[in-house]
């Protein structure tokens, strides 16, 4: 039995290191970052909202997530002249007023506008004109305001006409009086009033393509748990592959064309084993599980059922907590008979999954002001 060559040990070591150059991963791509105007919110989320990747907030009612995507919408739309917004709404809740008092804030605070606040207002309706508000009722109302955005985003490399036959004007003496007559006359025209356009050679769809630079684009679907629960009641199995399907077709149209998109998402509770029958009589499950929360008082998950988290880039779970201990007492106190006054709670925005970035275990507390402005919360 013959033996094998030897192998220099140099040449193995040689090979290990080529081998772990060409799998290490490359450096992550920087991508353009939408900040909530709030400093330490922008801080645990590293810079803000991610453009290209699709973000989940998974919110408890009134717990500051309509404040949070006012605050977003008008934060994109004076970035630049020509920043857009598409807001499905499905709750039928979209104020366009308290969107119009947020820009206004916000300009005032930017300056440049007149002491009185009109030139500010002017503008902020001339953004609002940069604001496409859908509403969908179910699933497939959802979908096709998506294609609709899908189309509006591709459509403008095609706005120019391409290089073809440009109809002449019928002669002057024929008249006509309805869309069907035109349609007729226009069969009936001769060959010769068929003319090409002429055009530019060096003009091709590829280089009017690559001029064209669209404008940043912003989409907040508010709430894809109203319109996807009724179909995974009726059909769980089915209603996951819908899903499915749904959320990779807007991984993909959010990557291509580089939106941000944000998802409110609802939120379960879990009861408690040890809570009275009072509390267990309710539709929640009975099944005590760890919450995904770092804090322990927060008993909130995600709806959409356990594998509706690996679907999204960016996955956030805002809830309430007290600001100082003397609030969670009185919040806490005799199993919540004591009411909870709005200002002994701040908003609190925690990271439970990022795909492509460390941020998970953030997390970072706000409130809102009288004009909606998100601002730090300090006991």
């Amino acid at each position: 039995m013959a033996a094998a060559e030897p192998i220099l040990a140099s040449s193995l070591w040689s090979a290990e290191q080529e081998h772990n150059a060409s799998s290490s991963p490359s450096p992550p791509h920087k991508r353009r970052k939408l900040a909530t105007g709030c400093p330490t919110l922008d801080d645990s989320l590293q810079g803000g909202f991610d453009h290209g990747l699709v973000t989940c907030i998974s919110s408890e009612a009134e717990s500051g997530a309509k404040d949070l995507s006012y605050s977003l919408i008008a934060a994109h739309l004076l970035t630049s002249k020509r920043a857009e917004a598409t807001v499905v709404d499905t709750t039928n809740s979209f104020d366009v007023r308290r969107l119009h008092r947020r820009l206004v804030a916000g300009l005032m605070r930017e300056g440049g506008c007149d002491g009185d606040g009109r030139g500010a207002r002017d503008e902020a309706v001339r953004a609002l004109e940069r604001t496409r508000i859908m509403k969908a009722f179910d699933f497939l109302g959802l979908t096709e305001c998506v294609a609709e955005l899908r189309e509006s985003l591709e459509m403008p490399s095609d706005r120019e006409p391409e290089s073809g036959q440009q109809t002449v004007p019928a002669p002057r003496g024929t008249v006509g009086d309805s869309e069907d007559e035109d349609e007729e006359e226009m069969l009936e025209a001769p060959a010769s009033l068929l003319k090409p356009t002429v055009t530019s050679p060096e003009r091709t769809h590829s280089q009017r393509q690559t001029q064209y630079h669209p404008p940043s684009h912003l989409l907040i679907i508010d709430n894809i748990a109203y319109v996807t629960s009724p179909i995974l009641k009726n059909n769980h199995v089915q209603g996951q592959d819908v899903l499915t399907t749904f959320m990779r077709s807007l991984a993909h149209i959010t990557r291509r064309h580089s939106i941000c998109t944000v998802i409110h998402n609802t939120t379960v509770t879990y009861s408690n084993p040890n809570a009275s029958s009072s509390n267990i009589n309710n539709n929640s499950p009975t099944t005590a599980e760890p919450t995904p929360s770092i804090f322990a008082s927060c008993a909130s998950r995600p709806a959409l059922g356990k594998s509706f988290p690996y679907l999204l880039d960016f996955h956030l779970l805002l809830h309430r907590l007290p600001i100082r201990a003397s609030d969670a007492k009185a919040v806490y106190a005799a199993h919540g008979a004591i009411p909870i006054q709005e200002h002994r709670l701040a908003s609190v925005l925690e990271v439970m999954h990022d795909r492509y970035s460390d941020r998970v275990g953030h997390w970072s507390a706000f409130r809102a002001d009288a004009e909606g402005n998100l601002t730090t919360v300090s006991a």
